[in-house]
């Protein structure tokens, strides 16, 4: 399904970026632990409609005493 996914390119600017995430870049960076990414499926007409990557990440801060401190955080980091 992922090398029939394509990105309407009137409605993004570098839709290639994101056929080619999918393609290339989205099962590796799962295999290393970097990221993970979910598929929107519609099973009636056996397509894929988009899909979200999803990586760790953190919120670095500041405390009154001046100390950086950071907090876990969920980033998206590619949404086609």
């Amino acid at each position: 399904m992922a090398w029939n996914f394509s990105v309407n390119p009137a409605s993004c600017e570098n839709n290639q970026f994101y056929q080619d995430h999918l393609r290339f870049d989205a099962l590796l960076q799962q295999r290393q632990g970097l990221s993970t990414t979910h598929a929107l499926i519609d099973d009636s007409a056996q397509r894929l409609m988009g899909f979200v990557s999803l990586r760790m990440s953190s919120i670095i801060s500041r405390s009154e005493r001046g100390d950086y401190m950071g907090s876990p955080a969920l980033e998206i980091f590619v949404l086609a």
